[in-house]
């Protein structure tokens, strides 16, 4: 087991920006889906995988790994409306990133018929602690330049909640605020998506998180994180010097995607260092 001081460190800093979408969605490949209850895990905790496997498969085999090395597997039958359900015991993990992968069989020993993977984040060690709160943003597609609003509710003697944004293949969040919750535990920030800057926002998927502190601002209390998407721009129409009445509408670049992925974890490997750089200044 960790010290208490390790510990906290280490869930402080990786739970921060987790980039692991706590409202945990499935992650789909061919054939399958998987979701897990929860993508901050804990090994004293057990992991709950479910999804749909695809036609005519009967086994479901979940396993977990962590940096090729398989640290659960549990082998369930697929009911009759292709869906399962398997309980995964995390013992033998460690603090780091997972992931959980399903492999559909008609026989164990057969090809997979179809596959789905989704990555989450586990932790060693108790986590009851930690509890994980909602985050809410607005808007949920937000334009380089414009107003974001992060939102939560931390627990009840929080002390300090420091609130993160920032995209999800960034060196470093755009917000980073501190702030006191009310009397109520509510938490609120609105800021600027800047366009410019030390970290200026890009249009892509991103992830807001809020950690909220104890009296002590060192052990986190709760987390939680919710993903959204940055948007181009609006670019103005060019003047011509003509009479003829130009197109006003705003035009947007072409992105690709407007749809946030379901993990963050570039975002979690690097904001996360920022709160762990608070924790030790204050230690």
């Amino acid at each position: 087991m960790l010290s208490a001081r390790l510990r906290v460190s280490a869930l402080a800093s990786v739970l921060a920006l987790g980039g692991l979408a706590l409202a945990a969605a499935p992650a789909h490949a061919a054939g399958a889906t998987i979701t897990v209850n929860n993508d901050v895990a804990f090994t004293d905790e057990p992991l709950t995988a479910s999804g749909t496997c695809a036609p005519d498969s009967r086994t479901a085999v979940v396993t977990v790994t962590q940096a090729g090395k398989t640290v659960a597997e549990e082998a369930v039958d697929v009911t009759a409306n292709l869906s399962y359900t398997a309980t995964l015991d995390l013992t033998g993990a460690t603090t780091g990133l997972g992931t959980a992968t399903v492999h559909c069989y008609v026989y164990a020993d057969g090809a997979s018929l179809g596959d789905g993977s989704t990555e989450l984040f586990i932790v060693d060690g108790a986590g009851g602690d930690v509890q994980d709160i909602p985050v809410t943003v607005s808007p949920t597609r937000v334009v380089v330049g414009g107003m974001l609003s992060i939102s939560a509710t931390c627990p009840v003697g929080t002390a300090s909640a420091i609130v993160m944004a920032g995209n999800e293949d960034a060196n470093d969040p755009f917000i980073d605020e501190e702030v006191t919750p009310a009397a109520d535990g509510s938490v609120s920030v609105t800021a600027r998506v800047p366009a410019t800057g030390q970290v200026p926002a890009k249009p892509g998927a991103a992830t807001a998180v809020v950690v909220c502190s104890d009296g002590s601002g060192f052990l986190p209390l709760a987390v939680g994180l919710t993903n959204f998407t940055v948007a181009p721009a609006a670019v103005a129409p060019a003047k011509t010097p003509t009479t003829r009445a130009a197109s006003a509408t705003p035009q947007l670049a072409n992105t690709g995607s407007d749809t946030a992925p379901l993990t963050a974890i570039a975002l979690a490997l690097i904001a996360a260092g920022g709160v762990a750089i608070r924790i030790a200044r204050r230690a």
